[in-house]
């Protein structure tokens, strides 16, 4: 089978979704800068990384991931060597970049590395000087910023809120520069959602400026394609209606989940000697699943990375709950958020919203587990 668990899915392991790539540069026509809101696991990166090898005429995409940064210049100072290494191709700026890198004491130029000679370099104002200069390039340049709000909430835990809200305000007023916009767009993502982010620290403004793209779980037909893809060669096949059966137990359709599904089921088809996926096949693969913890241990993890104190034990308790009892009413809720003492409760549900946790059930009024496979995992593995 052609699996792929983890990293980010490129080449014949990408599902494509044309319509997406479509959407994706009409929004950025329409914004100039967008981020792209999704929850984890459902391809983002994997998305981004497409994009390059599926340029936009008149556009240039370049990717770059900001996981580990947490201070402001350093993620200016990346974003500049990214430019500085684009635009330094182009010989109608020779004297301007022979004075930058006198001025810089540029040691190493090339396509992967900067070394600077200097040091104390305010690589925002660096950004501003090299965007005058360099407007009239041929392509519009779209900077795919990776774990963007996770810089964000580095930049909160390890310095402050008030650095959080200055570092927002200045990459508004870079996207807002007349020399930058004229060439350059920002394309944000994250494990973390950016717009809880900035609630939870009381700056909407910072990113107001931004459009919004949505990449959506699979639909059915989408995850059957996916499967097919999976299996491609392979001379496993599905019993008939167990296809179906797959997909209804797995229902909510994020690729992952698809993946790590299909992963235990060649394993079991291997060990059985069979070709055939049957229902009580896919009930096993989904049993053996729940007993690897790294396939949905970054859930817990993530919460506990944004969450401290009683947040942390009332989000923990909020899907305790929505985990035992198949949900969690509106009213329950509500206590919870009572008992742990928590003021203004909309960062956190929307956070766990956001994440894919919890989906809201209007009908039943009640909040639930969007995936039934991540519900049994906190069953099993989180609930004691």
């Amino acid at each position: 089978m052609k699996l792929i668990i983890g990293p980010a899915a490129e080449g014949d392991f990408y599902f494509d979704r044309p319509y997406l790539d479509e959407l994706f540069w009409k929004k950025l026509q329409e914004s100039r800068n967008l981020s792209i809101a999704a929850p984890r696991r459902v391809g983002k990166s994997s998305f981004m990384l497409n994009l390059l090898k599926n340029e936009k005429e008149g556009f240039h995409c370049t990717y770059i991931i900001t996981e580990s940064i947490n201070d402001p210049n350093e993620f200016f100072k990346k974003i500049y060597k990214t430019l500085l290494s684009l635009l330094n191709t182009s010989g109608k700026f020779k004297q301007f970049f022979e004075d930058v890198f006198k001025r810089l004491e540029i040691k190493k130029i090339s396509l992967n590395e900067i070394e600077f000679g200097r040091n104390e370099i305010n690589y925002y104002e660096e950004i501003l000087l090299l965007c005058k200069e360099v407007k009239e390039s041929d392509a519009r340049i779209v900077l795919l910023v990776d774990e963007f709000s996770q810089t964000v909430e580095n930049i909160i835990t390890d310095q402050n809120r008030d650095t959080a809200k200055n570092f927002l305000h200045q990459c508004r007023e870079l996207r807002q520069s007349p020399d930058v916009k004229a060439k350059i767009s920002f394309v944000y993502t994250g494990s973390i959602g950016l717009e809880n982010l900035v609630l939870s620290i009381d700056e909407p403004r910072s990113i107001s400026d931004l459009g919004h793209f949505t990449i959506p779980p699979l639909s059915v037909e989408e995850a059957k394609q996916l499967n097919t893809q999976i299996i491609d060669n392979d001379p496993v096949k599905f019993e008939p209606k167990a296809r179906t059966y797959f997909l209804q137990k797995l229902n909510w359709l994020l690729p992952y989940f698809i993946q790590v599904i299909m992963s235990e089921i060649d394993t079991i088809c291997k060990e059985k000697a069979t070709s055939l996926i049957t229902p009580a096949i896919i009930d096993e693969a989904f049993t053996k699943a729940l007993d690897n913890r790294s396939y949905f241990e970054h859930w817990l993890v993530r919460l506990r990375s944004i969450f401290k104190g009683n947040e942390f034990s009332c989000a923990k308790e909020i899907l305790k709950i929505a985990a035992t009892q198949n949900g969690i009413d509106f009213y329950k809720l509500q206590d919870v958020i009572t008992k742990y003492n928590i003021e203004d409760a909309a960062p956190l549900i929307n956070i766990l919203q956001h994440d894919g946790y919890l989906v809201r059930d209007e009908e039943n009024k009640k909040y639930r587990f969007n995936s039934p496979l991540l519900q049994a995992w906190w069953l099993k593995n989180i609930v004691i």
